[in-house]
């Protein structure tokens, strides 16, 4: 058996399987949160506009945290990069709690 087959490829389909898993748990978490929040909070006359601005928005923040992964990694090691991000979590459940009001029962659009 020559290195080429060996323990190297037998984990090939790991970076897939993590793509993935990560896609996935997008959708299930703040990925669908720009969209939903605007087609409830504002009216027909501007969604479309705002729609554009929270797409952007949701983009560059993801592109942004993807792109501070290994400065931070390295600043704050993995133990606490994993912290950071549950601190920036835990902060986000309280400022939603505060601030992103219920909306059943109003009339939209």
């Amino acid at each position: 058996m020559s290195f080429r087959y060996g323990i190297e490829n037998s984990f090939s389909w790991v970076p897939t399987a993590c793509l993935m898993v990560c896609a996935y748990g997008s959708s299930l978490g703040i990925g669908p949160i720009p969209w939903l929040l605007s087609a409830e909070y504002f009216p027909t006359t501007i969604r479309p506009q705002v729609l554009a601005i929270c797409s952007i928005s949701a983009n560059i923040m993801t592109i942004t945290a993807l792109q501070l992964y290994s400065p931070l990694k390295v600043l704050l090691s993995q133990a606490g990069l994993y912290w950071c991000y549950a601190s920036f979590s835990a902060v986000g459940v309280l400022y939603t709690l505060a601030f992103v009001y219920e909306t059943k029962g109003i009339s939209i659009g």
